[in-house]
């Protein structure tokens, strides 16, 4: 629309045109060649990590060396293209056929291939879930016999479509310490144990931090002295004071 080479200025023509005269003088940059290494990289690793936001692949990103802010992810990832998360979105069907796949090749013995479903559907529990939610303590412990059910009634499918085996003894073996553990038994101990680790970074991160006291309180110790390797090495000072000190006459 707008003729550079027309005897009208350019300024005169965007604005007859009613258009922005920034737009008109913009010429856009091509991308640089360390932002396409970025973008390369952000490509490996949403293969590797389909869930991953803006966030994680910052952290992802910062664990490698590679200084990067949130916003400027976001921005790289809006680069790529629209249809970038789409087609990474094809990972999880993807993953059905994989487990379908491992179901197949297994031949009597079908627990591994159990657990990897039960695992893969406590997985997905979670990323179903909205992310307010998904760092919830109440959450990872509600997701534990969620898992275990979902696991059982896996098995309990693929018993009854699959083979002759009756579905019903397989289902009732669950509840059996003679066929302990079963694929839900092991699927809900996973589930557990990363519950358990939440709590505990969780309480860990909202514990409270010793701080020395003013002046005036008296006590002055650093936040290293509270801890026991703090309360060794001051035992030793004083005792090493208390040699050093003259005898009394």
């Amino acid at each position: 629309m707008i003729d550079r080479t027309h005897v009208l200025p350019i300024t005169q023509q965007a604005k007859v045109l009613n258009i922005s005269r920034g737009s008109v003088y913009y010429r856009p940059r091509p991308v640089s060649a360390g932002d396409l290494g970025v973008m390369r990289r952000l490509d490996q690793l949403h293969l590797d990590y389909p869930f991953a936001g803006s966030r994680m692949l910052r952290d992802l990103l910062c664990r490698e060396g590679i200084q990067i802010g949130r916003r400027r992810v976001a921005t790289m990832m809006k680069r790529m293209g629209r249809r970038w998360k789409q087609l990474h979105r094809l990972i999880y069907p993807i993953g059905v056929l994989a487990l379908l796949h491992f179901f197949i090749q297994t031949k009597a013995n079908v627990a591994e291939p159990v657990i990897v479903s039960g695992l893969f559907v406590w997985m997905m529990l979670w990323r179903s879930l909205p992310a307010a939610r998904r760092t919830e303590v109440s959450t990872c412990f509600a997701l534990v016999p969620v898992s275990a059910v979902l696991t059982a009634a896996i098995e309990f499918a693929w018993y009854g479509l699959a083979t002759r085996i009756d579905p019903f003894r397989i289902l009732t073996a669950n509840w059996s310490e003679r066929f302990f553990p079963r694929p839900a038994h092991e699927v809900a101990a996973i589930a557990l144990v990363v519950a358990i680790v939440v709590t505990a970074r969780r309480l860990l991160a909202q514990r409270p931090m010793a701080r020395p006291k003013t002046p005036g309180g008296g006590d002055q110790r650093g936040p290293g002295e509270f801890t026991m390797i703090g309360r060794v090495r001051n035992v030793w000072r004083r005792m090493r004071q208390r040699m050093m000190q003259p005898a009394a006459p």
